[in-house]
C-alpha cells in the first residue's frame, strides 16, 4: 500500500505487510505465537510493546526468532510507525497451561 493506516486485529497466521508512508498496527488479545518477527522502518518508530522493545529514528528494526512459534510476521514502513500491541509474548520454551 502506498500510504495510510493498516490495522490488523485478532488474525492468526503469517503476515507480510509493507507500507510506504503511514502506520501499521498489529494487535491481538491472544498470545503472539510467532517463530519469526521482523518489524522495520526506514524513518520512524517501531514499538513492539509485546516484546518490551521501543525504537525510533533512522533505519530502526526489531527482530525476534523463537523455536516454538507457529507463524511468521514481517512488517515494514518506509516513513512512519509500526505498533505491535496486545498481551505480552510468552518466553521461548514456556509451556502452555492445559
Amino acid at each position: 500500500m502506498p500510504a495510510g493506516e493498516v490495522k490488523v486485529e485478532e488474525i492468526k497466521g503469517d503476515k507480510d505487510i509493507d507500507l510506504y508512508a503511514g502506520q501499521i498496527t498489529i494487535s491481538s488479545a491472544h498470545e503472539w505465537n510467532y517463530r519469526s518477527v521482523n518489524a522495520s522502518v526506514t524513518i520512524g518508530q517501531v514499538s513492539a510493546r509485546v516484546y518490551g522493545a521501543d525504537k525510533g529514528g533512522f533505519f530502526r528494526s526489531f527482530t525476534k526468532k523463537t523455536t516454538d512459534g507457529e507463524y511468521r510476521l514481517h512488517a515494514h514502513v518506509m516513513t512512519g510507525e509500526i505498533d505491535l500491541v496486545g498481551r505480552k509474548a510468552r518466553a521461548e520454551g514456556a509451556r502452555q497451561p492445559n
